[in-house]
Protein backbone atom coordinates (compact mmCIF):
# COMPACT_ATOMS: atom_id res chain seq x y z
CA UNK A 1 0.00 0.00 0.00
CA UNK A 2 1.39 3.34 -0.98
CA UNK A 3 0.74 6.92 0.05
CA UNK A 4 0.47 8.54 3.43
CA UNK A 5 -2.72 6.69 4.38
CA UNK A 6 -3.22 3.00 3.90
CA UNK A 7 -6.42 1.77 2.30
CA UNK A 8 -7.98 -1.63 2.10
CA UNK A 9 -9.48 -3.35 -0.87
CA UNK A 10 -13.04 -2.32 -1.55
CA UNK A 11 -14.93 -5.61 -1.33
CA UNK A 12 -18.34 -5.89 -2.90
CA UNK A 13 -19.73 -7.32 0.35
CA UNK A 14 -18.61 -4.36 2.45
CA UNK A 15 -19.82 -1.90 -0.17
CA UNK A 16 -23.20 -3.64 -0.37
CA UNK A 17 -23.53 -3.68 3.42
CA UNK A 18 -22.73 0.03 3.67
CA UNK A 19 -25.14 0.88 0.86
CA UNK A 20 -27.94 -1.10 2.47
CA UNK A 21 -27.44 0.43 5.90
CA UNK A 22 -26.51 4.03 5.12
CA UNK A 23 -27.36 5.00 1.54
CA UNK A 24 -30.63 6.73 2.41
CA UNK A 25 -29.07 8.95 5.09
CA UNK A 26 -25.91 9.74 3.15
CA UNK A 27 -28.00 10.33 0.02
CA UNK A 28 -30.33 12.68 1.90
CA UNK A 29 -27.39 14.71 3.18
CA UNK A 30 -25.76 14.86 -0.26
CA UNK A 31 -29.04 15.75 -1.97
CA UNK A 32 -29.90 18.57 0.41
CA UNK A 33 -26.40 20.04 0.31
CA UNK A 34 -25.68 19.69 -3.41
CA UNK A 35 -29.27 20.29 -4.57
CA UNK A 36 -28.76 18.26 -7.76
CA UNK A 37 -29.79 14.64 -8.11
CA UNK A 38 -26.97 13.32 -10.33
CA UNK A 39 -24.29 15.17 -8.37
CA UNK A 40 -25.72 13.88 -5.09
CA UNK A 41 -25.77 10.31 -6.41
CA UNK A 42 -22.13 10.62 -7.46
CA UNK A 43 -21.22 11.99 -4.02
CA UNK A 44 -23.08 9.09 -2.40
CA UNK A 45 -21.15 6.60 -4.52
CA UNK A 46 -17.78 8.25 -3.75
CA UNK A 47 -18.62 8.33 -0.03
CA UNK A 48 -19.58 4.66 0.11
CA UNK A 49 -16.48 3.57 -1.82
CA UNK A 50 -14.24 5.73 0.39
CA UNK A 51 -15.83 4.22 3.50
CA UNK A 52 -15.46 0.67 2.20
CA UNK A 53 -11.77 1.31 1.55
CA UNK A 54 -11.14 3.13 4.84
CA UNK A 55 -9.13 1.00 7.28
CA UNK A 56 -10.49 3.16 10.14
CA UNK A 57 -14.12 2.23 9.42
CA UNK A 58 -15.62 1.53 12.86
CA UNK A 59 -17.44 -1.71 13.60
CA UNK A 60 -20.00 -0.26 16.02
CA UNK A 61 -23.16 0.82 14.12
CA UNK A 62 -23.48 4.28 15.76
CA UNK A 63 -19.80 5.08 15.22
CA UNK A 64 -19.97 3.72 11.67
CA UNK A 65 -23.00 5.93 10.91
CA UNK A 66 -21.24 9.06 12.15
CA UNK A 67 -18.08 8.08 10.25
CA UNK A 68 -20.03 7.76 6.99
CA UNK A 69 -21.84 11.03 7.58
CA UNK A 70 -18.47 12.69 8.24
CA UNK A 71 -17.13 11.32 4.93
CA UNK A 72 -20.29 12.53 3.16
CA UNK A 73 -19.91 15.94 4.83
CA UNK A 74 -16.37 16.25 3.47
CA UNK A 75 -17.31 14.99 0.02
CA UNK A 76 -20.27 17.33 -0.40
CA UNK A 77 -18.41 20.40 0.87
CA UNK A 78 -15.41 19.51 -1.32
CA UNK A 79 -17.72 19.41 -4.33
CA UNK A 80 -19.27 22.77 -3.37
CA UNK A 81 -15.82 24.38 -3.16
CA UNK A 82 -14.87 22.96 -6.58
CA UNK A 83 -18.08 23.98 -8.31
CA UNK A 84 -18.30 27.43 -6.74
CA UNK A 85 -22.08 27.62 -7.14
CA UNK A 86 -25.25 25.89 -6.09
CA UNK A 87 -26.35 23.37 -8.69
CA UNK A 88 -29.89 23.56 -10.04
CA UNK A 89 -32.51 22.41 -7.58
CA UNK A 90 -33.39 18.76 -7.29
CA UNK A 91 -36.29 17.52 -9.34
CA UNK A 92 -39.67 19.13 -8.88
CA UNK A 93 -41.01 19.26 -5.31
CA UNK A 94 -42.89 16.23 -4.09
CA UNK A 95 -46.60 16.81 -4.59
CA UNK A 96 -48.24 20.15 -4.14
CA UNK A 97 -49.03 19.60 -0.48
CA UNK A 98 -47.51 21.39 2.45
CA UNK A 99 -44.42 20.40 4.38
CA UNK A 100 -44.27 20.65 8.16
CA UNK A 101 -45.36 24.02 9.50
CA UNK A 102 -47.37 24.85 6.37
CA UNK A 103 -44.29 25.36 4.20
CA UNK A 104 -44.54 24.48 0.52
CA UNK A 105 -41.76 22.07 -0.57
CA UNK A 106 -40.72 24.42 -3.39
CA UNK A 107 -40.36 27.32 -0.93
CA UNK A 108 -38.27 25.16 1.40
CA UNK A 109 -36.04 24.04 -1.48
CA UNK A 110 -35.54 27.63 -2.59
CA UNK A 111 -34.74 28.76 0.95
CA UNK A 112 -32.26 25.89 1.40
CA UNK A 113 -30.59 26.82 -1.91
CA UNK A 114 -29.91 30.30 -0.52
CA UNK A 115 -27.89 28.86 2.38
CA UNK A 116 -24.17 28.10 2.09
CA UNK A 117 -23.33 24.41 1.71
CA UNK A 118 -22.10 24.06 5.30
CA UNK A 119 -25.37 25.50 6.60
CA UNK A 120 -27.45 23.22 4.35
CA UNK A 121 -25.48 20.27 5.69
CA UNK A 122 -26.08 21.24 9.31
CA UNK A 123 -29.81 21.70 8.72
CA UNK A 124 -30.02 18.35 6.92
CA UNK A 125 -28.11 16.55 9.65
CA UNK A 126 -30.19 18.04 12.45
CA UNK A 127 -33.70 18.12 11.03
CA UNK A 128 -33.68 15.34 8.43
CA UNK A 129 -31.30 12.84 10.06
CA UNK A 130 -32.10 13.90 13.65
CA UNK A 131 -28.53 14.15 14.95
CA UNK A 132 -28.03 15.68 18.39
CA UNK A 133 -25.48 18.40 19.23
CA UNK A 134 -22.64 15.98 20.01
CA UNK A 135 -23.23 13.97 16.83
CA UNK A 136 -23.46 17.16 14.75
CA UNK A 137 -20.15 18.36 16.19
CA UNK A 138 -18.51 14.99 15.48
CA UNK A 139 -19.62 15.06 11.85
CA UNK A 140 -18.74 18.75 11.40
CA UNK A 141 -15.39 18.36 13.15
CA UNK A 142 -16.07 21.25 15.49
CA UNK A 143 -17.00 21.95 19.12
CA UNK A 144 -20.66 21.31 20.01
CA UNK A 145 -21.21 24.93 21.08
CA UNK A 146 -19.83 26.35 17.84
CA UNK A 147 -21.72 23.79 15.77
CA UNK A 148 -25.00 24.74 17.45
CA UNK A 149 -24.24 28.45 16.91
CA UNK A 150 -23.79 27.75 13.19
CA UNK A 151 -27.00 25.72 13.14
CA UNK A 152 -28.88 28.55 14.88
CA UNK A 153 -27.55 31.01 12.29
CA UNK A 154 -28.66 28.69 9.46
CA UNK A 155 -32.13 28.25 10.95
CA UNK A 156 -32.39 32.02 11.37
CA UNK A 157 -31.52 32.55 7.72
CA UNK A 158 -34.03 29.87 6.69
CA UNK A 159 -36.69 31.47 8.89
CA UNK A 160 -36.04 34.88 7.35
CA UNK A 161 -36.05 33.47 3.83
CA UNK A 162 -39.30 31.57 4.38
CA UNK A 163 -41.14 34.42 6.11
CA UNK A 164 -40.13 37.37 3.94
CA UNK A 165 -42.89 36.48 1.44
CA UNK A 166 -45.15 34.43 3.72
CA UNK A 167 -47.74 35.18 6.36
CA UNK A 168 -46.63 35.34 9.98
CA UNK A 169 -46.67 32.04 11.85
CA UNK A 170 -45.92 29.78 8.92
CA UNK A 171 -42.76 28.23 10.35
CA UNK A 172 -43.45 27.53 14.02
CA UNK A 173 -41.73 24.14 13.68
CA UNK A 174 -38.37 25.81 13.07
CA UNK A 175 -38.92 27.88 16.21
CA UNK A 176 -39.70 24.78 18.27
CA UNK A 177 -36.98 22.53 16.79
CA UNK A 178 -33.94 24.75 17.44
Amino acid sequence: MSGPRATRACSADVLSELATAYASEVGALAGLVLQHRATAEAALERTLVAAARDPRLPDAPDARRLHLLRLAWRETLRHERRSGAVDPLLAEPVGDGMAAGGIRPAALQAAMAELPARSRALVALRFVLDLDAAQLAAVAGDRPGRTMERLDEAVGRLRWSLTRDSPVGVIEELDDAG
